[in-house]
């Protein structure tokens, strides 16, 4: 007969979790964000959440493929996890994938890469500082190891190293010091003193340094003894490289009631080179006998 009977209409809920997304591509950026990107089910909408915690939700296309989306932050090392929810709200399973940072820390000197500084001085390290894209300033973790020894010369050489909380090393920065003596030395004595008078015969003369002089240069020829006609008196030196002390020893007894001047030239030189600034001299007359007269037989 035709008759058709009334419609039932009975409800239907999607209640099927989409599949999870597929293992993102993961992008770190100079600045330390990362970029994620992927496949999920078509047509859902894709949560990503970052390492640091934050999350963004970004729809996946016809094809399912969704991103690229960046994180707001750097981040560190971690775990990403995407999921996707479809129109009926169903959020299927979490994909996780191990992120791991990788960008170095940098380290930047302070002062120059070479430094001179004059043997003898207190040497100070400039420093540096160091910096990460997740980690800040890290400068308090910088490890420096120096070997620098300002009393003596030479080629020295400071490191700096650090690593982020991730484990990445920075590329070492280092400082190179030059030690290096431009002094003059100096006379800080001679005996006889100047000026002295009753002077023995037989004395010899004693030079004292103030630092260890170059052996070669303490001669007859840089140090000389001349009586009042400037006649040089031979002889010969003895030099202590121990003590700075050298001696000079006339080859015969100096003449009675002479003067005699003691002359240290500018080409005696210290171990490092350096001559005197100028030449010092110093006088002394010899006297040997009671007195104060050339001999007894004056004095009576």
């Amino acid at each position: 007969a035709g008759n058709t009977s009334p419609t039932t209409t009975a409800p239907y809920t999607d209640i099927t979790d989409p599949a999870a997304p597929a293992t993102p591509t993961i992008t770190p950026e100079a600045n330390g964000t990362i970029t994620v990107s992927g496949q999920a089910e078509p047509d859902s909408n894709v949560t990503v959440v970052f390492p640091d915690g934050t999350s963004v939700t970004v729809p996946a296309d016809e094809n399912g493929s969704y991103g690229p989306v960046t994180s707001v932050a750097p981040q560190t090392s971690g775990d990403v996890n995407t999921s996707a929810t479809d129109a009926a709200g169903n959020t299927g399973p979490v994909t996780t994938t191990p992120y791991i940072e990788t960008v170095p820390p940098v380290i930047t000197l302070l002062g120059d890469e070479n430094v001179t500084v004059e043997a003898g001085s207190v040497y100070t390290d400039a420093g540096a500082t160091a910096d990460d894209i997740v980690d800040g300033n890290i400068t308090g973790n910088i490890v420096t190891v120096s070997d620098v020894n300002a009393s003596e010369i030479g080629i020295y050489t400071v490191t700096y190293d650090v690593n982020d909380s991730a484990g990445n090393a920075a590329t070492q920065v280092t400082r190179t010091v030059n030690v290096v003596d431009t002094t003059a030395p100096t006379v800080v004595s001679i005996t006889p003193d100047n000026n002295a008078t009753d002077v023995a015969v037989d004395s010899n003369i004693t030079i004292v340094f103030d630092e260890n002089m170059t052996v070669s240069t303490i001669n007859t020829t840089n140090i000389t003894v001349e009586d009042s006609l400037s006649i040089i008196i031979s002889g010969t030196i003895v030099y202590d490289d121990n003590t700075g002390v050298a001696v000079f020893n006339p080859t015969s007894d100096l003449d009675n009631y002479e003067t005699y001047t003691v002359t240290v030239t500018t080409a005696v030189q210290d171990d490092a080179g350096n001559g005197l600034a100028s030449n010092v001299t110093s006088s002394f007359t010899v006297i040997d006998g009671p007195c104060g007269c050339p001999d007894f037989d004056a004095c009576n």
